[in-house]
């Protein structure tokens, strides 16, 4: 089946592929491929990084039609996108595709029950190949095992990281292999292969990871299988986030010249401050402080301590849990209380309120410099003892 979502150009062939640019055009694709799975034997090429923010997606029960397919990041990144099941055995999201040249593909999953509801439920795989990953980072949340394949190559990744993630394989079947994948020991399972990073004596030492190309580099200790930008300088941001003049803790959207967002980060919930490094595109930088808020309301969900949700009517307020449990098979109905917890089923909600977003910028960043070890004295060279001869 065709891709009929809006693109960039391209005909979906392998050698002309659609081109996934803009914001309007990258939710198109998570939606209508992730979602609706309506994509046989076509290819994507991602040219622009996008995140989400937390944007859920509903995916369709039963298997798809989502096969024979490859998506190039291109170096680029796609995060933020939730999926949540909207039927029983919705599975195999992938199947018989392939990621190329991810920097980052970050899967949220929401419920529970996730997509494994019986022994034949799966997310990433099917009978034969159900993923091949080469040169990328998948980053893939969740807690329980979904990521499994029930018979072949369910999961092949070569050259890759596979992170935050579990990963069972129904009845060992799947496998989990390439050549020279890297691996945190805590998400090997199965008959997986490949080495271990925290048997590295230096995990930051550039030898241990000679088998991947020259232009993939290092991060945090990790080998990081993604193409390395044009400009790869690394700049410190730091401030504090306040609102009427008093620290708050916020998310902090970091972004360049071009308003393409570079990175986000939680700025400390008592005293506001932020300090991160990162990966620039140029020297000066927009910031914009604003409050998370949450997904919407999910009926039937196990809500976690510190999770947020919205009412369908915004109210300016985001509701966080402060006891976990499992909200009840309906929404409660408007207006939600500003004053008072929500307590829906099992899990207790606080009120927080909505300060307004505030823009800064534009800043000029401080350059990271190098740290580079002191030189030990050259000591200095032992006396020449004298000629001894007879004469």
């Amino acid at each position: 089946m065709a891709y009929d979502g809006e693109s960039d150009g391209g005909t979906g062939i392998s050698g002309d592929p659609y081109v996934i640019r803009t914001r309007n055009q990258a939710i198109d694709f998570v939606t209508q491929y992730f979602a609706q799975r309506k994509c046989d034997s076509q290819h994507f090429k991602i040219v622009d990084s996008h995140d989400f923010g937390g944007l859920v997606i509903p995916v369709t029960a039963g298997r798809n039609e989502l096969k024979n397919s490859t998506i190039r990041g291109e170096g680029n990144h796609l995060a933020g996108f939730r999926l949540k099941p909207s039927g029983s055995n919705a599975n195999e999201i992938f199947y018989r595709f392939t990621l190329v040249n991810w920097y980052d593909i970050t899967l949220d999953l929401v419920n529970d029950n996730h997509f494994e509801t019986g022994t034949q439920g799966n997310f990433i795989g099917g009978y034969g190949h159900g993923l091949l990953c080469e040169n990328s980072r998948l980053n893939y949340y969740e807690t329980v095992k979904t990521m499994s394949a029930r018979s072949g190559n369910g999961i092949r990744i070569n050259k890759c990281l596979l992170d935050n993630g579990s990963i069972a394989m129904y009845q060992d079947n799947g496998t989990i292999n390439g050549a020279n994948n890297f691996y945190n020991p805590s998400y090997r399972y199965s008959s997986s292969s490949g080495k271990d990073i925290e048997s590295f004596d230096d995990p930051y030492d550039p030898e241990n990871y000679t088998i991947l190309p020259d232009d993939k580099w290092t991060k945090n200790g990790y080998s990081l299988p993604f193409t390395k930008p044009a400009d790869s300088e690394i700049y410190v941001a730091a401030g504090v986030t306040t609102v009427d003049g008093l620290p708050k803790g916020r998310t902090v959207g970091i972004n360049n010249a071009q308003w393409e967002l570079l990175l986000k980060v939680e700025s400390d919930p008592i005293n506001g401050k932020f300090d991160v490094a990162f990966f620039g595109t140029g020297s000066r930088v927009y910031l914009i402080a604003y409050d998370s808020i949450g997904s919407p309301p999910f009926t039937s969900h196990t809500y976690a301590i510190g999770d947020r949700i919205t009412p369908d009517e915004n109210n300016g307020f985001a509701y966080e849990c402060k006891v976990a449990g499992v909200s009840s098979d309906t929404v409660p109905p408007p207006p939600w209380d500003t004053k008072a917890d929500l307590t829906w089923g099992t899990a207790v909600f606080e009120p927080k309120k909505l300060d307004i977003p505030v823009v800064a910028g534009h800043y000029a960043v401080q350059k990271l410099k190098p740290i580079v070890p002191p030189v030990p004295p050259v000591p200095p060279a032992p006396p020449v003892p004298p000629k001894q001869g007879v004469s």
